[in-house]
């Protein structure tokens, strides 16, 4: 009898990634990308990689390998990322859970991006790695506009954080416990 060993299915959200990755030389993006070739090397796993993007209008899936792939997904038509992670982000999110028949749901950054799980994710448990604290972040916000959308992203990543977390550094493990 033939010992079948079952394939972990993992989506990986993250905003923006470039169809071009060629064009990335940094940040969250470049971890991600680390992040898929490490994949690539593990056998029993398969992972779809989303993306929501304004590049597309229409739903683009690129082979990274046999077992990793890139879905870029059209973000929406709002003028706002946050508001189309809201309004269009969890019906997409939820189609893919179904389609893929994922078993985790990672997500690669957090704040606005999380409002994408109020529908979508099928009871499926998930993560976050924190790439970036918006207290921080504000301190380089110039404009009223810019500083909104951070505190907008800092206040929607606090309420929808996950209970998993990845942290990438020290300083990201402190400011989580000291906010719970």
């Amino acid at each position: 009898m033939e010992n079948k060993t079952k394939v972990l299915k993992i989506i990986i959200l993250v905003p923006g990634l470039p169809l071009d990755t060629d064009r990335i030389q940094g940040g969250v993006h470049s971890a991600v990308l680390n992040l898929l070739k490490g994949f690539a090397q593990v056998d029993n796993i398969q992972v779809r990689l989303l993306s929501f993007t304004k590049e597309l209008n229409q739903e683009r899936i690129i082979p990274f390998n046999q077992n990793v792939e890139i879905c870029h997904i059209p973000e929406g038509p709002l003028p706002f990322s946050s508001l189309n992670y809201m309004f269009f982000g969890s019906s997409r999110l939820k189609k893919q859970i179904r389609d893929f028949n994922a078993d985790i749901i990672h997500f690669e950054i957090g704040g606005t991006l999380l409002t994408t799980k109020l529908k979508g994710l099928c009871n499926r448990p998930h993560l976050l790695t924190i790439h970036g604290i918006p207290v921080e972040e504000l301190k380089l916000r110039e404009t009223k506009q810019e500083k909104m959308a951070t505190y907008f992203n800092l206040y929607i990543g606090n309420w929808l954080q996950p209970g998993y977390i990845i942290h990438i550094s020290d300083f990201s493990r402190k400011y989580i416990n000291e906010q719970n």
